[in-house]
């Protein structure tokens, strides 16, 4: 049971980075010039794909591969905060769009995704 919301958690939150930060919580628009969250949410999307893709692996796995499968997540979760938050970054203006919104909801949704893969890396931990 817990292997299927662990996959769900995964594919929605996933679906989420892959297309919230052209959506729902947009970055700020590129006009003349591409500014740097333009970057960060592509890389971010990149990370919300391999996200669904290992949701869907998970649900197709067996319980001997799920440990190492929520650790997986738990990296790609941390890589989608590090990218606007370290390495390619946004606006320096923290008034702009990205900075105010787009940003903090990337790093809530990756922290309730990492909260709830790292149940199931410590309940499959448990289970082996």
């Amino acid at each position: 049971m817990f292997k299927l919301i662990s996959s769900a958690v995964d594919l929605i939150l996933g679906l989420l980075l892959a297309i919230g930060p052209w959506t729902l919580f947009k970055v700020c628009g590129t006009a003349e010039k591409v500014m740097k969250c333009h970057y960060s949410a592509q890389a971010v999307t990149v990370l919300g794909v391999v996200l669904i893709l290992f949701g869907l692996i998970r649900l197709l796995l067996d319980n001997r591969k799920k440990l190492s499968s929520a650790a997986n997540s738990i990296v790609v979760y941390a890589a989608a905060i590090a990218v606007p938050a370290f390495v390619i970054g946004g606006c320096a203006n923290s008034a702009m769009h990205c900075q105010k919104v787009a940003f903090p909801c990337i790093y809530a949704i990756c922290a309730v995704g990492i909260v709830v893969q790292l149940v199931a890396f410590l309940k499959a931990r448990k289970d082996d």
